[in-house]
């Protein structure tokens, strides 16, 4: 969703920071010490990207914040509207959707073979849960059995109220 959105709205940064990881030597190593590089490579990017007026796309699911969401920050601190989005579906498609991903880049790969052979992926919906628990202002979209152009559109009307 995040890249058809950038795709329709020239000047969008898709910032991905799972590819930002990939690009920290030793991820494979450290994969968490990767990530707090990659986050905090991506925040400055998001910045420099904010203040110049365009908009920033992070498809990252994130849900533990020690000191608040370090994105939501800095849209603030730019002037520009923070807004999370968050694409649910039911566990029977979740795990449809992970057995028929093609993963795009060597981070993904390592990361749906986590997902897919542990119970990593149940404690992420339940830090989902949790986190969104505390987020009332998060736009939240059930995309089960829905393909990604009916997701797409119902992203645009939720995101133009």
């Amino acid at each position: 969703m995040a890249r058809r959105y950038a795709d329709n709205h020239p000047g969008t940064l898709c910032l991905d920071v799972d590819v930002l990881i990939g690009q920290v030597d030793g991820w494979r190593e450290d994969f968490s010490a990767a990530f707090l590089v990659a986050t905090a490579r991506g925040l400055a990017l998001a910045k420099s990207h904010l203040h110049d007026g365009q908009d920033v796309v992070v498809p990252q699911l994130v849900t533990i914040f020690d000191q608040g969401n370090p994105f939501e920050a800095a849209a603030a601190e730019a002037g520009a509207r923070f807004v999370e989005v968050a694409l649910l579906a039911d566990i029977d498609e979740h795990n449809r959707r992970l057995r028929e991903k093609k993963p795009a880049f060597d981070v993904e790969a390592s990361i749906q073979s986590g997902l897919e052979t542990s119970d990593l992926m149940m404690r992420i919906r339940g830090h989902l849960a949790e986190y969104l628990h505390g987020r009332p202002d998060t736009i939240r979209l059930d995309t089960t059995g829905l393909t990604i152009d009916p997701t797409y559109v119902r992203l645009m009307n939720l995101l133009a109220t």
